[in-house]
């Protein structure tokens, strides 16, 4: 699977556009109690693409950011039998 490089043509692009602006407006101060990275693997997406979001909850108000999975550890295992 290809790595997308832009993440418009996902269809879960306009829910995490609306999660990062309510981030910025946090009048409930949501982010505040739920501090921490939160890492999301899209699949078949544009053309069989995977895109990753970033959702970094611990500075700030919040930032989501597009395959950018900067301090996530991916683990595979195969079991032979």
């Amino acid at each position: 699977m290809a790595a997308a490089t832009s993440p418009e043509n996902f269809k879960a692009h306009i829910l995490f556009q609306a999660l990062e602006m309510a981030m910025a407006d946090d009048k409930d101060n949501l982010v505040e109690r739920y501090r921490g990275v939160y890492g999301f693997k899209i699949k078949n997406g544009p053309g069989g693409a995977e895109g990753y979001w970033t959702i970094n909850a611990k500075s700030g108000r919040g930032l989501v950011e597009f395959n950018n999975p900067s301090g996530t550890i991916s683990i595979s295992f195969f079991f032979l039998y």
